[in-house]
């Protein structure tokens, strides 16, 4: 009985096994079809919303703004209509493009440089520069105000508090100062107590007798401290100077680590829209705001739109110091200067050194003169420069690299409203090159492998990024690569150098290596074709067209501190990309241009490596 009963144990074991294994089969093959099936609805949604909205990334760029007016397509232009372009033709071009301009959800705003605001107007019917920071910006604020209004040197009283007889005294001298065009919160004992003092000043000059509209305002804030105010940006026009044992508290108040905040919540509401603002964290503790400087300084960017622009100024000297010693947010705010190209990093930079009698205590200058220096760079009007862009090669890749080199290339190095960037494109539709399909040195002329035309892309009117007028395309007299057409721009070149041992090596790199010098001469080329428009321009790029631009080029202020370190004329950078360091170039100038585009200095004796 006991085998039997073990016998009967194990086949019912047995049977249970085997169906569990049935079950456990079953469940699976269930798992799987419902997983394939919900596999292939996600396909199906995504190439519907593909084809319905169109590759964000990977598709040539549609116009996003219908007022954009077509019959405005700015073609190459000749130099004195170029030269010619003024403010006022630069913000009217602004005001086409940007009337209907908001800002992208979807943008990761950490990595964007192109930052939209649907806040920001550019109805706006005159400047406002805001000013926030410490009592050296106060002053440096009002000696800006002075020279604005007055259009004279200001008086020392107006910059030195203790030429008064109490803080009421000077809050209500200086304030009376401007003929009533300002108005002031403030309020400080002689005793200085941090928290209960208040300082905010608002200067609103409409346009008339004689006047151009002029808005300006300061507000107090000591680096990581709160700064503060007992009147709302509504009533600004009410506030009042009081006396120290006044005890009306506070409507509002911001850290230092929070002026983000306190530029979306409190400036964006001021009056008029601020076009400028400048900042500073001066001696104050301020490690907690350099960790969020990048919010507050894209935030300021985003109330003002795309005509704003942001100053960081830089800590100044002590009594009995010649040099400075950046705070950490002035280390960040340089960082965050090589990224943005609105964004402005002032250091303190004076004619002549400092002496004790140029501070009326250890930290705050006694001269005006010193203020009327350190605020040269914040002006209402702005030059435009033109910067130019050459881009050679093939354009078989271009519906996958052009919006990575218009935003990550251009734009960090050239944005509206203060450049204008010339692109200058010497396209063609095949690598046509000898030796670049293993055929024969002598090379042929191979089948184009594209039928994308050169003209389809960069169309100054086909993308969201550059305002009308600030995108110009210049394109360069083409010809097929490794084609006759080629040889006799080659034969033409060559003739007008009027060295022979240079055309003599010239010749022997041009048959002995034809590949390598089609590149090059296919660059020389196009920067020949540039120089005949005559455009003054202070920088200059080179970039092949295949590349994907996937961090943003760093702006031009990166490119001046190499320069004033006189490390190199021409910067190349293999963190940028992992290929040959002549895929692309920065040139800080005209002529370090001319020289890296030459044939002529191609095959000087000191040039040791082609295409290095």
């Amino acid at each position: 009985n006991r085998r039997i009963n073990k016998n009967n144990t194990r086949a019912l074991s047995s049977r249970l096994s085997r169906s569990r294994s049935a079950s456990s089969k079953s469940t699976c093959n269930k798992m799987k079809a419902i997983i394939w099936t919900l596999m292939l609805l996600l396909a199906i949604i995504f190439l519907t919303v593909q084809l319905y909205f169109g590759n964000k990334y990977f598709s040539k760029p549609k116009i996003s703004n219908p007022h954009l007016d077509r019959n405005h397509l700015h073609a190459p232009q000749t130099a004195a209509k170029i030269k010619s372009r003024n403010k006022d033709e630069v913000l009217l071009m602004l005001k086409r493009k940007n009337s209907t301009t908001t800002t992208d959800e979807d943008e990761e705003i950490e990595s964007a440089h192109h930052l939209e605001s649907s806040t920001a107007s550019l109805s706006t019917p005159f400047p406002h520069v805001v000013f926030i920071g410490d009592s050296l910006l106060r002053y440096a604020y009002l000696e800006w105000l002075h020279h604005q209004h007055y259009h004279s040197p200001a008086p020392k009283s107006l910059i030195n508090e203790k030429l008064s007889d109490s803080w009421y005294s000077f809050f209500q001298s200086s304030t009376a100062h401007f003929q009533g065009y300002m108005t002031c919160d403030c309020r400080r004992s002689q005793e200085w107590s941090l928290g209960k003092e208040v300082e905010n000043r608002y200067y609103y000059r409409g346009n008339g007798g004689g006047y151009k509209g002029l808005a300006a305002t300061y507000i107090e804030a000591y680096g990581d401290n709160q700064a503060h105010g007992r009147f709302l940006a509504s009533e600004i026009r009410n506030a009042t100077v009081s006396p120290a044992n006044d005890t009306t508290g506070y409507k509002w108040g911001y850290m230092g680590c929070d002026w983000d905040n306190l530029v979306k919540e409190y400036v964006a509401k001021l009056e008029i829209t601020p076009t400028l603002m400048v900042f500073n964290a001066g001696f104050w503790p301020n490690d907690r705001m350099s960790r969020n400087l990048g919010s507050i300084l894209r935030s300021a960017k985003e109330v003002m739109g795309d005509h704003g622009r942001v100053v960081w100024k830089e800590i100044t000297p002590m009594r009995g110091e010649q040099s400075v010693h950046p705070s950490s947010s002035d280390l960040a705010a340089k960082e965050w200067a090589y990224r943005y190209p609105w964004l402005s990093y002032e250091v303190f930079d004076i004619s002549s050194s400092l002496n004790e009698e140029d501070y009326f205590d250890d930290k705050h200058f006694s001269n005006p003169s010193i203020y009327r220096e350190w605020n040269q760079g914040i002006t209402l009007s702005h030059a435009v420069v033109h910067r130019v862009f050459i881009l050679v090669g093939g354009v078989r890749t271009l519906s996958q690299t052009q919006d990575s080199i218009l935003k990550n290339l251009i734009y960090p190095i050239c944005a509206p409203p203060t450049c204008i960037a010339h692109l200058v494109i010497h396209f063609s539709r095949a690598d046509n090159r000898p030796g670049s399909k293993g055929e024969d040195p002598g090379g042929k002329v191979l089948v184009a492998d594209s039928n994308d035309e050169a003209s389809d892309f960069f169309d100054p009117l086909n993308n969201d990024i550059f305002p009308d007028g600030f995108l110009i395309v210049h394109e360069v007299d083409r010809y097929e690569i490794g084609s006759a057409e080629e040889q006799r721009a080659m034969d033409l070149m060559e003739s007008e150098i009027d060295d022979p041992e240079v055309v003599h090596r010239l010749r022997v790199i041009r048959y002995g290596d034809p590949r390598r010098y089609s590149m090059w001469f296919a660059r020389a080329y196009a920067f020949k074709h540039f120089e005949r428009l005559s455009i003054d321009v202070d920088f200059v790029v080179f970039c092949r067209p295949d590349m994907l631009w996937l961090m943003p080029a760093p702006t031009k202020s990166f490119f001046d501190d190499i320069s004033l370190n006189k490390t190199r004329d021409i910067w190349v950078n293999a963190l940028y990309y992992s290929d040959a360091s002549d895929t692309f170039a920065f040139l800080p100038s005209l002529a370090a241009a001319k020289l890296y585009f030459s044939l002529h200095n191609l095959v000087r004796k000191e040039v040791a490596c082609l295409g290095g």
